[in-house]
């Protein structure tokens, strides 16, 4: 057995999930370059790699994935305003308020994603370099336009256009005031069985 042969296998029973490459004859600057490439990614610091002249080794960093994990869902928030300002009781609430909209904004990205183009099975992707692939019901959407309820699909920001069109009105007519509701179109009934509400039918 070549000593390249024999250092992967050393390796990976030491690291069982590490994945070798091996060659009798050196490794060459294209194999290293995509090493450098992943990292360009910023893929490269969930990994470990050895690299030598004839052997290439690498596994996933379990230590220093685990602690991005535990920080996950928290938010940073970088400023140049003074700490007496952000003291100030305006200032936590209009922050407060801010996180507020993106985290309802992300529930409901995710509540009308069969309404859009979101893909809502994304195909799992072992290599963390390799470009995101959409899954076949997504590539159906995006040629078809519509989903599989024969519902048009838009992009999240036009849907929330479409669905205030449903509003209240009122109209002058003769010295007579009349409000009305508007009818909800078969995309904004949807929408409102999507988030388990019913569409509003009476004025409050």
């Amino acid at each position: 057995m070549s000593r390249a042969h024999s250092v992967t296998s050393d390796r990976q029973r030491r690291h069982p999930g590490s994945r070798s490459v091996t060659d009798d004859k050196p490794l060459d600057r294209t194999t290293v370059n995509s090493w450098e490439d992943i990292g360009k990614r910023k893929a490269g610091k969930h990994f470990l790699r050895e690299i030598t002249d004839d052997s290439l080794a690498c596994r996933r960093d379990q230590e220093k994935n685990a602690a991005e994990a535990a920080l996950d869902g928290i938010y940073v928030i970088r400023t140049s305003v003074s700490a007496d300002t952000l003291d100030s009781a305006g200032t936590i609430t209009h922050i407060f308020l801010c996180m507020l909209a993106a985290y309802l904004t992300w529930h409901l990205r995710q509540a009308f994603a069969g309404l859009t183009f979101t893909d809502q099975d994304i195909p799992a992707n072992d290599d963390p370099a390799a470009p995101a692939r959409r899954s076949a019901g997504a590539r159906g959407k995006d040629g078809a336009k519509h989903n599989s309820d024969k519902l048009p699909v838009r992009k999240y920001g036009d849907l929330l256009d479409h669905l205030s069109t449903l509003n209240r009105q009122t109209v002058n007519f003769g010295g007579q005031r009349v409000e009305k509701l508007t009818n909800p179109t078969p995309i904004q009934r949807r929408a409102f069985e999507l988030l388990g509400a019913p569409v509003p039918l009476t004025l409050q």
